[in-house]
């Protein structure tokens, strides 16, 4: 009898070892998840604004190639459960989304939407940040030594940051 209380001792260390790593990685998801509940809800904002301003400059007979580009990225969102592709697209849009913003600015086209884009960029760049640091913090427990262990037996997946004006190549 004192065998089963020794191996059913060892069993709840186990599982407690376990459950230990395993709420910080849910923490951490977790809010990286809240976070990006609130910069997909912007992203949607920001590219209902930029197709609007597309529509605005084609109206005022402004062709760049930088407009199909962008159209085609949906105004940088998609709608999709796939976190990565959003981000992809959001990310994939900015530095043309800039290009066309430089382009405008030098034909003296000065366009109020333009002002309203910027600022929502600046506010994902900002709540970005904030995401980025639980995705940080869910990615370091991954490769710390005191998890290895837990880690190899939990196999949870290294989640990918997002940063609205990442370099695209």
């Amino acid at each position: 009898m004192e065998f089963f209380y020794i191996v059913f001792g060892v069993i709840l260390v186990i599982i407690g070892w376990l459950e230990f790593a395993y709420a910080k990685l849910m923490r951490f998801k977790r809010e990286s998840r809240e976070n990006w509940m609130k910069i997909e809800s912007m992203l949607k904002a920001r590219s209902k604004a930029i197709l609007g301003l597309l529509e605005e400059i084609h109206e005022n007979g402004i062709l760049e190639p930088e407009m199909e580009t962008i159209y085609e990225l949906g105004g940088g969102f998609c709608q999709t459960e796939d976190r990565d592709q959003i981000a992809q697209r959001a990310e994939k849009v900015t530095p043309v989304l800039y290009a066309l913003f430089e382009k405008l600015n030098e034909g003296g086209g000065n366009v109020p939407a333009m002002a309203e884009i910027r600022e929502m960029d600046i506010e994902l760049s900002s709540m970005s940040r904030r995401f980025n640091e639980s995705i940080k913090a869910h990615n370091d427990i991954m490769v710390l030594k005191k998890y290895k262990y837990q880690i190899l037996i939990l196999k949870p997946e290294k989640l990918r940051d997002f940063v609205i004006d990442r370099e695209v190549r």
